[in-house]
Protein backbone atom coordinates (compact mmCIF):
# COMPACT_ATOMS: atom_id res chain seq x y z
CA UNK A 1 0.00 0.00 0.00
CA UNK A 2 3.13 2.53 0.99
CA UNK A 3 4.80 1.51 -2.26
CA UNK A 4 1.74 2.62 -4.17
CA UNK A 5 0.90 5.86 -2.01
CA UNK A 6 4.52 7.37 -3.03
CA UNK A 7 3.89 7.26 -6.71
CA UNK A 8 1.31 10.03 -5.98
CA UNK A 9 4.20 12.53 -4.46
CA UNK A 10 1.98 12.00 -0.60
CA UNK A 11 4.14 12.57 2.67
CA UNK A 12 3.49 9.23 4.11
CA UNK A 13 4.39 8.15 8.25
CA UNK A 14 4.48 4.29 8.19
CA UNK A 15 4.26 2.60 11.48
CA UNK A 16 5.70 -1.35 11.25
CA UNK A 17 4.73 -3.54 14.51
CA UNK A 18 7.07 -6.39 14.03
CA UNK A 19 9.70 -6.48 11.58
CA UNK A 20 11.41 -3.46 9.10
CA UNK A 21 11.61 -6.41 6.11
CA UNK A 22 12.13 -3.89 2.91
CA UNK A 23 10.52 -0.90 4.24
CA UNK A 24 14.17 1.15 4.59
CA UNK A 25 14.08 0.58 0.89
CA UNK A 26 10.45 1.99 0.67
CA UNK A 27 11.86 4.97 2.39
CA UNK A 28 15.02 5.41 -0.10
CA UNK A 29 12.30 5.16 -3.20
CA UNK A 30 10.15 7.40 -1.63
CA UNK A 31 13.20 10.06 -1.54
CA UNK A 32 12.41 10.58 1.97
CA UNK A 33 8.96 10.96 1.76
CA UNK A 34 7.88 8.46 4.06
CA UNK A 35 8.88 8.23 7.69
CA UNK A 36 9.35 4.73 9.97
CA UNK A 37 7.71 4.82 13.35
CA UNK A 38 7.64 1.70 15.84
CA UNK A 39 5.38 1.37 18.90
CA UNK A 40 3.85 -2.08 20.73
CA UNK A 41 0.65 -1.72 18.95
CA UNK A 42 -0.24 -4.04 22.31
CA UNK A 43 0.52 -0.54 24.67
CA UNK A 44 -2.35 1.28 24.39
CA UNK A 45 -0.80 4.25 26.14
CA UNK A 46 1.37 4.45 23.12
CA UNK A 47 -1.05 5.05 20.60
CA UNK A 48 -1.33 8.90 21.24
CA UNK A 49 2.11 9.04 20.80
CA UNK A 50 2.13 7.43 17.36
CA UNK A 51 -0.31 9.82 16.41
CA UNK A 52 1.27 13.04 17.84
CA UNK A 53 4.48 11.78 15.97
CA UNK A 54 2.56 11.40 12.72
CA UNK A 55 0.83 15.15 13.86
CA UNK A 56 4.15 16.72 14.27
CA UNK A 57 5.90 15.67 11.40
CA UNK A 58 3.25 16.21 8.98
CA UNK A 59 1.45 19.19 10.09
CA UNK A 60 -1.85 17.63 10.48
CA UNK A 61 -3.09 13.95 9.37
CA UNK A 62 -5.42 14.38 6.65
CA UNK A 63 -5.37 10.72 5.54
CA UNK A 64 -4.84 7.56 7.82
CA UNK A 65 -5.01 4.29 7.00
CA UNK A 66 -5.03 1.15 9.73
CA UNK A 67 -4.22 -2.53 8.46
CA UNK A 68 -2.72 -3.73 11.82
CA UNK A 69 -3.35 -7.19 12.64
CA UNK A 70 -2.29 -10.47 14.79
CA UNK A 71 -0.78 -12.75 12.69
CA UNK A 72 -2.10 -16.31 13.05
CA UNK A 73 0.54 -18.60 13.03
CA UNK A 74 -2.46 -21.87 13.22
CA UNK A 75 -5.85 -21.85 12.79
CA UNK A 76 -7.36 -23.45 16.17
CA UNK A 77 -11.12 -24.26 17.09
CA UNK A 78 -12.11 -21.27 19.29
CA UNK A 79 -11.88 -22.95 22.94
CA UNK A 80 -8.71 -24.60 22.19
CA UNK A 81 -7.66 -20.42 22.14
CA UNK A 82 -5.49 -19.58 25.01
CA UNK A 83 -6.21 -16.44 27.37
CA UNK A 84 -2.95 -14.92 25.68
CA UNK A 85 -3.98 -15.20 22.23
CA UNK A 86 -7.83 -13.75 22.54
CA UNK A 87 -6.05 -10.80 24.43
CA UNK A 88 -3.58 -10.07 22.43
CA UNK A 89 -5.82 -10.37 19.54
CA UNK A 90 -8.31 -7.95 21.47
CA UNK A 91 -5.66 -5.53 21.68
CA UNK A 92 -4.18 -5.58 18.47
CA UNK A 93 -6.94 -5.98 16.31
CA UNK A 94 -9.65 -3.94 18.33
CA UNK A 95 -8.37 -2.09 20.93
CA UNK A 96 -5.40 -0.59 19.21
CA UNK A 97 -7.55 0.64 16.40
CA UNK A 98 -10.50 2.09 18.23
CA UNK A 99 -7.57 3.94 20.01
CA UNK A 100 -5.69 5.06 17.36
CA UNK A 101 -9.33 5.85 15.62
CA UNK A 102 -10.01 8.28 18.59
CA UNK A 103 -6.67 9.86 18.53
CA UNK A 104 -6.45 10.56 14.54
CA UNK A 105 -10.31 11.98 14.35
CA UNK A 106 -9.17 14.33 17.37
CA UNK A 107 -6.82 15.73 14.65
CA UNK A 108 -8.25 15.22 11.79
CA UNK A 109 -11.55 17.20 13.14
CA UNK A 110 -9.78 20.41 13.77
CA UNK A 111 -9.21 21.09 9.92
CA UNK A 112 -11.47 22.49 7.78
CA UNK A 113 -10.23 20.12 4.23
CA UNK A 114 -11.07 16.64 3.78
CA UNK A 115 -10.29 13.69 5.48
CA UNK A 116 -10.30 10.03 4.86
CA UNK A 117 -10.21 7.39 7.81
CA UNK A 118 -9.62 4.13 6.27
CA UNK A 119 -9.82 0.53 7.96
CA UNK A 120 -8.75 -2.67 6.33
CA UNK A 121 -10.78 -5.32 6.84
CA UNK A 122 -11.75 -8.76 5.87
CA UNK A 123 -13.91 -10.71 3.61
CA UNK A 124 -14.54 -13.00 6.19
CA UNK A 125 -16.43 -10.82 8.43
CA UNK A 126 -19.24 -11.39 5.90
CA UNK A 127 -18.97 -14.86 5.89
CA UNK A 128 -17.51 -15.94 9.11
CA UNK A 129 -14.11 -17.47 9.02
CA UNK A 130 -13.22 -21.12 10.07
CA UNK A 131 -10.88 -21.68 12.64
CA UNK A 132 -9.94 -17.62 13.07
CA UNK A 133 -13.22 -16.18 14.71
CA UNK A 134 -10.91 -14.26 17.37
CA UNK A 135 -9.52 -12.55 14.07
CA UNK A 136 -12.98 -12.17 12.11
CA UNK A 137 -14.51 -11.18 15.64
CA UNK A 138 -11.95 -8.01 16.21
CA UNK A 139 -12.47 -7.44 12.50
CA UNK A 140 -16.31 -7.37 12.93
CA UNK A 141 -16.05 -5.17 15.77
CA UNK A 142 -14.44 -2.27 14.06
CA UNK A 143 -16.32 -2.05 11.10
CA UNK A 144 -19.33 -1.85 13.54
CA UNK A 145 -17.36 1.34 15.16
CA UNK A 146 -16.94 2.73 11.91
CA UNK A 147 -20.26 2.87 11.39
CA UNK A 148 -21.12 4.61 14.56
CA UNK A 149 -18.66 7.41 14.63
CA UNK A 150 -19.04 7.58 10.42
CA UNK A 151 -22.71 9.41 11.84
CA UNK A 152 -21.32 11.37 14.92
CA UNK A 153 -18.74 12.98 12.65
CA UNK A 154 -20.46 13.13 9.38
CA UNK A 155 -20.25 17.33 9.76
CA UNK A 156 -16.40 17.48 9.81
CA UNK A 157 -15.39 16.48 6.64
CA UNK A 158 -13.99 13.28 7.27
CA UNK A 159 -15.08 10.45 4.93
CA UNK A 160 -14.92 6.89 6.55
CA UNK A 161 -14.15 4.11 4.56
CA UNK A 162 -13.91 0.61 4.61
CA UNK A 163 -11.89 -2.28 2.44
CA UNK A 164 -12.20 -6.20 2.46
CA UNK A 165 -9.99 -8.74 0.61
CA UNK A 166 -11.90 -9.41 -2.37
CA UNK A 167 -14.35 -6.43 -2.12
CA UNK A 168 -14.67 -2.94 -1.08
CA UNK A 169 -17.28 -1.11 0.85
CA UNK A 170 -17.63 2.80 0.39
CA UNK A 171 -19.09 4.60 3.66
CA UNK A 172 -22.57 6.64 2.35
CA UNK A 173 -24.60 3.24 2.42
CA UNK A 174 -22.31 1.00 3.41
CA UNK A 175 -22.62 -1.40 0.40
CA UNK A 176 -20.14 -3.23 -1.93
CA UNK A 177 -20.78 -1.43 -5.21
CA UNK A 178 -16.97 -2.33 -6.77
CA UNK A 179 -15.69 -6.07 -6.89
CA UNK A 180 -11.72 -6.49 -6.17
CA UNK A 181 -10.36 -9.34 -7.29
CA UNK A 182 -6.58 -9.18 -5.31
CA UNK A 183 -5.04 -6.78 -3.01
CA UNK A 184 -3.68 -4.54 -5.94
CA UNK A 185 -6.78 -3.67 -7.70
CA UNK A 186 -7.77 -2.69 -3.82
CA UNK A 187 -4.77 -0.72 -3.29
CA UNK A 188 -5.47 1.33 -6.37
CA UNK A 189 -9.47 1.43 -4.88
CA UNK A 190 -7.97 3.24 -1.95
CA UNK A 191 -5.41 4.97 -3.84
CA UNK A 192 -8.93 6.91 -6.00
CA UNK A 193 -11.08 7.48 -2.76
CA UNK A 194 -7.89 9.23 -0.88
CA UNK A 195 -6.70 11.55 -3.60
CA UNK A 196 -10.07 12.24 -5.36
CA UNK A 197 -10.72 14.93 -2.70
CA UNK A 198 -7.21 16.55 -3.54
Amino acid sequence: MTKALITEKMEIGLHYNSTKNNLLEIKKRSKNKVELFKFDLTNLSKIKNLLKKFNNKFNGITDLVYCATFPIKRRKFFVDLSDNEILRMTYINYLSAMFCFKEAIKIMKLSKTKKTLTYVSSYATKTGGNKISHYVSSKSAIESLFRSIQKEYKNFNIKFLITNPSNIIYDKNYKANKFSSNADSIVRLIKKEILKKN
